[in-house]
């Protein structure tokens, strides 16, 4: 003889509201849920009006209704229910078995249905305890998400949703509305690329978009505002879900006025530099170099009565004057090295094509677009002492025919490439930055949150592309 086993039943103290207007079909749920459950509390409502008052004055974990009711049709007892049930999770009732009914129930937030044809203590055990815990987990879940959600609302820094794919913005939070200018419900019709500025979307785009956390950290962007100014914005990115779909977190810092004042203290810097560059100038041309030139004129007039010397000292008097006089070339130069040319008088391009007529074994050429764009004299005193470093760093050490170099100004951005047909050198081996006397332009152009990039091959030459952003 077999011996049949005992389920040990569910000590929870469960409060159930069964709206049901039928007696017998009352007594049946009774008795399934009294095999499963040890301290059940039942209360029965036999119609909606019962219903909705047992809801006002007790509290339920779940509710067991069926869709015959006296005084509610049948094609609105589900909302109706559904607005005065709150969290409490429903499951229905029904002789019906037509699923395209059921499937429209569900969808409309019913937690579940039973057949009452094919209703059992188990199913209905089952049933209940699935629909409590399912409406637990999706109000922990809801509640997680406000809180979420106010801290993206309350965070005083700028923060973007956007859909990865097509850059739709999804939401924002109220200091990014009050940053750019924009209400929620404008920001929500736009896109990414509305407010990125174009040189910088490419960018944008391998970082903010693909990549992981940790490798787009801190990266800088351009942002335009809705009156047309420009926010620059360092920034953090990582992937979400928002509302069930993968999306992106952008957190934007805006460090206009950081930058700002770095390229204040720089433009004073290099003030600094530029008056000690005309106080050591000055005191080569007006000291060093007139001492040697009072020097020359001097060993010169006494060269023209060296007839009686010695041959060997006529010839070592005659090559000591032309070391000086080298020297004293040297010193004219470099005193003009030091000094640009009138920026003022010249213009940028007149004053470069100075520094380069002044090379004449290789054949350098000079080309500028500037689209009618007027750069400040600081800019224009920064991209000339770039430009004469680049210049130089060819004529030392690139053994070039030609080169080239070009100026550019589009989109808010200074566009800098110096060419050369030159011996260039092996990227692999790292050592371009320093054996090729670019680290200090490097870093100079870092310093104003530009860009620099090098392309060289030995035997082809060396190309350097220098982006500055204009704000």
């Amino acid at each position: 003889m077999k011996s049949r086993m005992l389920i040990a039943k569910d000590k929870y103290p469960y409060r159930i509201l069964v709206v049901e207007d039928n007696l017998g079909d009352f007594i049946l749920v009774e008795d399934y849920l009294e095999e499963t459950m040890s301290s059940v509390s039942l209360d029965r409502s036999e119609t909606y009006a019962e219903a909705s008052a047992s809801l006002q004055n007790g509290r339920y974990d779940v509710i067991l209704l069926d869709l015959t009711l006296p005084d509610m049709e049948l094609s609105n007892l589900i909302q109706h229910s559904l607005k005065i049930a709150g969290n409490i999770p429903i499951i229905v009732l029904t002789g019906y078995q037509n699923m395209d009914f059921t499937t429209e129930a569900l969808k409309s937030g019913i937690s579940d249905y039973i057949l009452k044809d094919e209703i059992n203590a188990t199913l209905l055990y089952k049933t209940i305890i699935y629909s409590i815990q399912r409406s637990k987990y999706l109000r922990d879940l809801k509640e997680s998400e406000k809180r979420y959600f106010d801290l993206f609302q309350l965070s005083p820094s700028p923060k973007w949703i956007f859909d990865p794919e097509t850059y739709d913005i999804l939401e924002v939070n109220q200091a990014t509305s009050e940053l750019y200018g924009f209400s929620n419900e404008e920001f929500r019709k736009m896109n990414m690329n509305d407010f990125i500025l174009s040189d910088d979307q490419d960018y944008f785009d391998k970082t903010a978009k693909h990549y992981t956390l940790e490798k787009s950290r801190d990266k800088q962007f351009r942002f335009r505002k809705k009156d047309g100014s420009v926010v620059i914005s360092q920034t953090n990115s990582t992937e979400i879900i928002y509302n069930g779909n993968p999306a992106r977190l952008l957190l934007t810092l805006d460090i206009t006025d950081q930058i700002n004042m770095q390229k204040e203290l720089l433009n004073i810097t290099y003030q600094i530099e530029d008056q000690e560059r005309s106080r050591i100038s000055s005191a080569i041309h007006d000291g060093i170099q007139q001492e040697l030139l009072a020097t020359y004129k001097t060993l010169e007039s006494v060269y023209k009565h060296s007839e009686n010397l010695q041959s060997k000292y006529h010839d070592r008097f005659q090559t000591g004057l032309k070391l000086l006089n080298q020297t004293l070339l040297k010193a004219r130069s470099l005193a003009h090295e030091l000094i640009p040319p009138s920026l003022e008088k010249l213009g940028f391009k007149g004053a470069l094509n100075e520094v380069i007529d002044r090379f004449e074994n290789i054949d350098f050429n000079y080309y500028e677009q500037t689209h009618g764009i007027q750069l400040s004299m600081d800019t224009q005193l920064l991209l000339f002492r770039v430009s004469q470093e680049l210049i130089n760093n060819i004529v030392k050490h690139s053994e070039a025919n030609e080169a080239s170099l070009e100026l550019e100004v589009k989109n808010n951005t200074i566009y800098l490439v110096a060419l050369d047909d030159g011996i260039g050198f092996d990227m692999n081996k790292n050592l371009g930055l320093k054996s090729f006397g670019l680290s200090s332009i490097k870093q100079r152009i870092e310093s104003l949150k530009g860009f620099m990039d090098i392309h060289s091959q030995k035997g082809k030459g060396t190309k350097v592309v220098i982006r500055i952003p204009l704000i």
